[in-house]
């Protein structure tokens, strides 16, 4: 098995907003002994919906989509 460590460098810094109880889009899912828990209105979208949305925030500039976009494209290319 081959091993890469790697750091992708993202320009904005990270941001920890809290939301409150009541305000909760969140969606659990369990993958052996971890827990991921996504906060976002996009997990409660159809499919439909959610390519809707990224087609919007594509064309106005999204700027965290655009980032998370890159990283995923580099860790693509640097596997091949």
């Amino acid at each position: 098995m081959l091993a890469t460590n790697r750091v992708v460098h993202h320009g904005a810094a990270h941001m920890d907003i809290k939301k409150g109880e009541d305000n909760m889009d969140s969606k659990e899912f369990k993958f052996g002994n971890s827990t991921v828990i996504i906060h976002s209105p996009l997990v409660h979208m159809s499919k439909t919906e959610r390519q809707e949305w990224y087609d919007r925030e594509w064309k106005n500039g999204n700027k965290v989509l655009k980032g998370i976009v890159d990283a995923v494209q580099e860790c693509l290319q640097s596997s091949h």
